[in-house]
């Protein structure tokens, strides 16, 4: 069903605006990284965002998010401490995106 699709895409005059930050803390054997969005729309979009977590030596950690809230958290257990963090790195989406 692609109403949902049509609906967000076709009948709105608006763009998704998100908001995120995040913060890493390390656990026994991996980092956990804390996410938060904030949609800043009139109504929340879905949206599916890349994240990519990367290292001090250079070592990516790639998901996806799922958004669909006008605000949401995550919690993501890495096998990596990230010193960066990206969300749609490759901007695949049509969102304003600021942290």
């Amino acid at each position: 069903d692609l109403t949902p699709f049509f609906e967000q895409w076709l009948s709105r005059w608006d763009i998704p605006e998100v908001k995120w930050n995040y913060s890493v803390h390390q656990d026994k054997s991996d980092a956990i990284i804390n996410l938060r969005f904030k949609q800043n729309t009139s109504a929340p979009y879905m949206l599916k965002l890349a994240m990519v977590a990367t290292d001090s030596k250079g070592k990516k950690f790639q998901t996806h998010i799922v958004l669909d809230k006008a605000a949401q958290d995550f919690e993501l257990h890495l096998p990596i401490t990230p010193v960066r963090v990206e969300i749609d790195p490759l901007r695949e989406n049509l969102v304003k995106i600021s942290s």
